[in-house]
C-alpha cells in the first residue's frame, strides 16, 4: 500500500487505476483457485498439502516457489519502507544522519518483522494481523484527512513545491518501471 502513491505518480492516476484493477483481478482470481484448491485438499490445508494433493512429485519446486515468491514480496516491503521513510523524514527536515540512511530502515523494519517468521502457525499471527488492521485504519484516516483539507502537509508551502504533477498518462519508460508495484500488491494478498 505504501508504494501506491509513488506508483501512480509514475504511471499517472488513469494508468494507475487500470493498472490497479487488474492486480486486483489477479489477486481475486488466483484466491478463489486457492480456496478451490484448499478445499479439494480437505481442510484444514496448507500450501504443502494443496501441492502435494496436486503435483505430489513437484512438491519441493512449488516450496521453492513459495519461497521466493515471498522473498520477493519481503524484499519489495523493504525497499518499499526504506524508500518511504527517507523521504518521509527528508521532508520533516530532520536532520540527524542515521535517520536518514536507507540501510538504517532496512535493517530497522528487518529486525522488527523477523519474530514473527518463528511462528508455526498462522494462529499465532492474530495479534500481528490485528496490529496490521489497525495501522490500514490509521492510514484509510490520514487519507481521508488530507483529502478534506484538514491534514494538509502543504498548508504552509506554495502549492508547486509540495505537491508533483497529477497527469492521467505518464510515459512508457515510467509506466513500465512502476508495473511491480502493482504485482506486489496482487501477490501481497496471497500472502
Amino acid at each position: 500500500m505504501l508504494g501506491l502513491p509513488g506508483a501512480f505518480a509514475g504511471t499517472g492516476h488513469t494508468v494507475g487505476m487500470a493498472l490497479l484493477l487488474v492486480a486486483a483481478t489477479f489477486l481475486a482470481h488466483g484466491l478463489v483457485l486457492l480456496s478451490k484448491s484448499a478445499t479439494a485438499a480437505s481442510l484444514p490445508s496448507s500450501f504443502y498439502s494443496v501441492a502435494a494433493a496436486a503435483v505430489p512429485r513437484y512438491t519441493v519446486l512449488i516450496d521453492l516457489a513459495v519461497a521466493l515468491k515471498c522473498f520477493g514480496v519481503a524484499t519489495g516491503y523493504l525497499i518499499t519502507i526504506s524508500d518511504s521513510m527517507v523521504d518521509a523524514l527528508d521532508h520533516l527536515l530532520l536532520t540527524v544522519r542515521l535517520f536518514l540512511s536507507r540501510r538504517f530502515w532496512v535493517v530497522g523494519a528487518l529486525l522488527s518483522v523477523l519474530p514473527f517468521s518463528f511462528y508455526r502457525t498462522l494462529d499465532e499471527l492474530k495479534r500481528a494481523s490485528a496490529l496490521a488492521l489497525v495501522f490500514v485504519v490509521l492510514l484509510v484516516a490520514m487519507i481521508v484527512l488530507y483529502a478534506h483539507g484538514i491534514a494538509d502537509p502543504c498548508v504552509h508551502v506554495y502549492e508547486d513545491e509540495c505537491r508533483g504533477d497529477v497527469v492521467p498518462l505518464t510515459d512508457f519508460a515510467s509506466t513500465v518501471s512502476k508495473i511491480p508495484v502493482f504485482v506486489l500488491e496482487a501477490v501481497r494478498g496471497l500472502l
